[in-house]
């Protein structure tokens, strides 16, 4: 994903902005840097000198009074990364062809109206930003960018190109994928021809259990309303026909369990450009925190989606919220309605409001395709829970959509219209490509479901599952398993993957932990929430389980064991709390590895926010603030303080921040390596086992690392794969039977991974995981990792033998590091 990008410009006038932007040219020049920031300096224009600097690979323009691009520019051919946005530029001069060597193409926020012809012969682009301009069409020539993996059209209402498939804002792109750039010039020159309005959009109730969610769906759809009505148990999908003026909208609601169990599952299911309304009712008094947690959830994941808070069950128990301060923290509310469906109270206003949302709502009147409108209106009807790719293909040609890209292109759409689940490109589901996303959502709730209760240790077994969905063939089954696997639901007992541990299932209560956690010289770090998600510590516990295998585990909490080292991790209230015994190293390692962690699933968890403390040494209970600790580090002079009994205290940044990092980490000039994993799906326990260790050289700053469980649904697999290899500084081979024995890695992974060894563009290096016929293949020319002359199997504990892995790595990244590799990292 780009970087984040910089806000407003600073108020130096022109001539102070030019003698600025010439020293940073002259320093630039002087230590031959590859990197130039010129951004937010009110520039007109740029020196000519920076045509000097032809070994720059990335350059800085954003935020600036730029109309014109540069003609010096075309000097600099070795650029890969090219940052225009936030300037007012109307036209682009050809001298921009000649960087071929661009990867990264940023011309958001400025005043095209045409795809500037140079760009269409960088051939060698993968991100292409021209949202927020005011393009009137589309080049078909655009196609010949094959490279193109992300092509951002966003804020150009005259392209009407629909949200649903311009797909996420580069900010959503963590965690959802980017729509194919194929995908978006499909529909826009199919759309060219006839065409009707898209006329389609989602709805979802959300809310905690039991505040008459259902209820509410009934009573707008006209089914009426049922006082004995059981809460829904897993999820509901109704289409509601909504006249608007002469059309028919048709919205399609979404009804979503309460019950935390399911909370966790939640996040897979909502999308961006959709109608949320959330339902709230005062029989606990807790609907404050309850509309704190969903608005936040909501704002995650449905980003600017408009919101209805309905006060629910009001004229039971009349309630309010803090309406002013909920609307100044999530401007997404539209409207807060008292609601009672006994006494059909602001029934009739909330659907107004619906109505009146859905028609401002300009993605449901793009115009989509008619013979697209027919195959999507057949899988909305389609009666199968999935189908193969081949009988949807079938159907798109009864259609009239005959040409095979064109099919998969609609395929990832109807993904993201919420009206199918596609995962053509996922080669573990074989032919099952076309799934209902109630059957999905319905069978991985019975899963869930399926142990629930005071007694539960949390296990599912094969069989069990198996059981539970009868209907079901055995590789769906297991299919749904992997599904929960790769939503961070649950994980494997051993390596026979027979027996899996759902960490949202395990006993909700706290066992007796003894009293060495309290220990004074214990490492403390905290995460301080609004409020806590629910399902953030199952989730963690799932994403660190090799670390703890025969320790505590429950619902809020984990004792994780590492190098000699254990730690406590607990949710409590609005915070999880972990303490870390051990040595300083021990101690310091696994602190990465929580740390590590939790970063991942805050970046997943868009909105979230937390604090992140640590407790200051010799200080107890006294905690301040990592970021501000980081903040003062990089200040010279800067004192960082704390409150004590005693009055303020002086603290060392340095010092306390080197107990849970390593400064390279907090380098803003550290470079960061790419390495990709190549692995074999049946080694799938040891690959987890070799994460901890990848993590730790992560946390360290050196590098970022790559496997293929880190593809998205609906991304296109093959593509990423590749792509990957082909950027990578370093590739890790763990060899295996099975790893040999894949058709898939020998034909692509390993072949492209030698090729690239061959003409010294990347280190390899392979790991031996068990006795195989490892030798004479091409990759044993290359660096091999046996721990102490063994594979990894033969240790009695897999840990210690990726330790020693762990050290090779970092010789071998610490060698690339001072060659001045990777610097195209990030680009």
């Amino acid at each position: 994903m780009p970087d984040s990008k910089p806000g407003s410009p600073t108020p130096d006038n022109g001539s102070k902005g030019m003698a600025e932007a010439l020293r940073r040219i002259e320093r630039a020049r002087r230590v031959k840097a590859d990197e130039l920031d010129l951004s937010e300096l009110r520039l007109t224009t740029v020196p000519e000198t920076l045509g000097e600097l032809t070994e720059l690979h990335e350059l800085v323009l954003s935020d600036n009074r730029l109309t014109t691009v540069p003609e010096v520019l075309g000097q600099l051919t070795a650029l890969r990364k090219l940052r225009l946005d936030n300037n007012r530029i109307t036209k682009v001069t050809e001298s921009l062809g000649r960087l071929t060597a661009l990867t990264f193409l940023d011309f958001s926020n400025n005043r095209l109206e045409v795809v500037p012809s140079p760009v269409l012969h960088l051939t060698s682009l993968e991100n292409l930003f021209l949202d927020d301009n005011r393009l009137t069409s589309l080049p078909e020539r655009l196609q010949k960018l094959v490279k193109l993996t992300g092509l951002f059209l966003h804020g150009n209402p005259k392209l009407s190109l629909p949200d649903e498939v311009l797909g996420p804002t580069w900010r959503s792109t963590a965690s959802t994928p980017a729509a194919r750039p194929r995908d978006i010039l499909a529909y826009y020159l199919k759309a060219r021809k006839a065409a009707a309005p898209l006329n389609e959009v989602k709805m979802l109730l959300v809310g905690r259990g039991e505040a008459g969610k259902s209820s509410l769906r009934d009573c707008l759809l006209g089914f009426g309303f049922d006082p004995k009505k059981k809460e829904t148990p897993g999820i509901e999908i109704h289409t509601w026909p909504l006249k608007q003026g002469g059309e028919t909208v048709r919205l399609h609601v979404w009804d979503f369990a309460g019950q935390e169990l399911t909370h966790g599952t939640h996040q897979f299911f909502l999308t961006e450009r959709s109608v949320y309304v959330l339902v709230l009712d005062a029989r606990a008094d807790t609907q404050d925190v309850d509309a704190e947690y969903w608005l936040r959830l909501v704002s995650a994941f449905g980003g600017n989606s408009p919101v209805i808070v309905a006060l629910n069950k009001w004229d039971k128990k009349a309630f309010d919220v803090d309406r002013f301060a909920l609307r100044e923290r999530f401007p997404a509310i539209r409207k807060f309605i008292p609601t009672d469906c006994e006494t059909k109270l602001g029934l009739e206003e909330l659907e107004k409001e619906i109505r009146a949302i859905v028609n401002e709502m300009e993605s449901v009147h793009e115009p989509f395709p008619a013979d697209w409108s027919k195959t999507k209106d057949a899988c909305s009807a389609m009666k199968e829970n999935y189908v193969t790719l081949e009988a949807f293909r079938e159907q798109c040609r009864r259609n009239g959509v005959t040409n095979k890209e064109e099919q998969e292109s609609l395929a990832r759409i109807l993904h993201r219209l919420g009206i199918v689940l596609h995962y053509a490109d996922d080669p573990r589901l074989r032919d099952t490509t076309v799934l209902k996303p109630h059957w999905v959502t319905e069978s991985i709730y019975t899963l869930l479901r399926l142990k629930e209760g005071p007694k539960s240790d949390g296990s599912l077994t094969f069989a069990e599952a198996c059981a539970a969905l009868p209907k079901e063939k055995p590789e769906m089954v297991r299919y749904l398993v992997g599904l929960m696997r790769r939503f961070e639901l649950c994980f494997p007992v051993d390596e026979t993957e027979e027996r899996w541990l759902v960490p949202e299932l395990l006993p909700k209560f706290q066992p007796e932990l003894g009293t060495k956690w309290q220990a004074a010289d214990a490492l403390r770090l905290r995460y301080q929430y609004k409020v806590l998600p629910e399902g953030l510590l199952p989730r963690f516990i799932t994403r660190t389980y090799p670390l703890s295998a025969g320790q505590l585990r429950w619902r809020g909490g984990v004792v994780l064991e590492m190098d000699g080292a254990k730690a406590l991790v607990r949710a409590g209230g609005s915070q999880v709390n972990a303490a870390i015994l051990g040595d300083d190293e021990g101690r310091q390692r696994l602190a990465k590895v929580i740390r590590n962690h939790f970063s991942h699933i805050h970046a997943d968890l868009k909105g979230l926010e937390p604090e992140e403390l640590v407790e200051v040494e010799g200080h107890p209970g006294n905690f301040k603030s990592v970021a501000t600790l980081e903040r003062d580090e990089q200040k010279p002079g800067a004192v960082t303080t704390i409150e004590t009994k005693e009055g303020s205290v002086p603290i060392d940044q340095t010092r306390e921040l080197n107990r849970i990092s390593a400064p390279a980490a907090r380098d803003p000039q550290q470079r960061r390596l790419r390495l990709f994993l190549s692995y074999s799906h049946k080694d799938a326990g040891l690959r987890d086992v070799f994460q901890e260790n990848l993590a730790l050289l992560e946390q360290d700053g050196l590098l970022e690392w790559w496997f293929d469980g880190k593809i998205l649904p609906s991304a296109e697999w093959d593509k990423e794969i590749r792509n990957e290899l082909d950027k990578a500084d370093v590739i890790v081979f763990m060899v295996s039977t099975n790893f040999l024995s894949s058709k898939y890695i020998r034909g692509v992974e390993m072949t492209r991974a030698v090729e690239r060894r061959k003409a010294d563009e990347t280190e390899l290096v392979s790991v031996i995981l068990e006795d195989c016929a490892w030798k004479d293949r091409d990759f044993t020319k290359y660096q091999l990792v046996q721990p102490d002359g063994r594979p990894v199997r033969k240790w009695n504990r897999h840990r210690d033998a990726f330790n020693e892995v762990e050290k090779a790595l970092r010789k071998v990244v610490g060698q690339l590091l001072a060659k001045g590799a990777g610097k195209s990292s990030g680009l």
